[in-house]
């Protein structure tokens, strides 16, 4: 089972929408995503996978757009950096890159964060794709 929590001041049903589509295609099942807005008054979006499937989200407050280029952990085989747009877009992100961590602990395997750089990556593109 998929649970969602949204304890940000983003809209619960959009939250939800980008969380689920962001998971899409990763495939996996028995995930707690927890979106939350931070304190800090930066753009910054920030998430943590806890082993058993348990995703973190802080995203900015609301009223503090975030930008940013999502820059990839240095490794060749990693997609090349990409600029995010809008806090659906950092989300999206986000959520993909922690829950890909979160189907590599259920198949038993090492992180790898190319990888969930690669969720991530394909994660906006199917967002962008489906805003068009």
């Amino acid at each position: 089972m998929i649970e969602i929590v949204n304890r940000s001041g983003y809209p619960t049903r959009r939250v939800k929408a980008i969380v689920r589509n962001a998971l899409a295609d990763l495939d996996v099942a028995d995930i707690f995503i927890l979106v939350r807005t931070h304190r800090r008054r930066h753009g910054e979006t920030r998430g943590v996978y806890y082993n058993g499937g348990h995703v973190e989200v802080s995203l900015p407050p609301t009223d503090v757009e975030p930008s940013c280029t999502w820059h990839p952990y240095r490794r060749k085989e990693a997609p090349p950096a990409f600029e995010l747009r809008g806090w659906e877009e950092h989300l999206a992100a986000v959520v993909a890159h922690e829950a890909h961590h979160h189907r590599q602990w259920l198949a038993g395997r090492p992180v790898i964060e190319h990888e969930c750089d690669w969720a991530a990556y394909r994660a906006v593109r199917r967002y962008r794709e489906q805003a068009a």
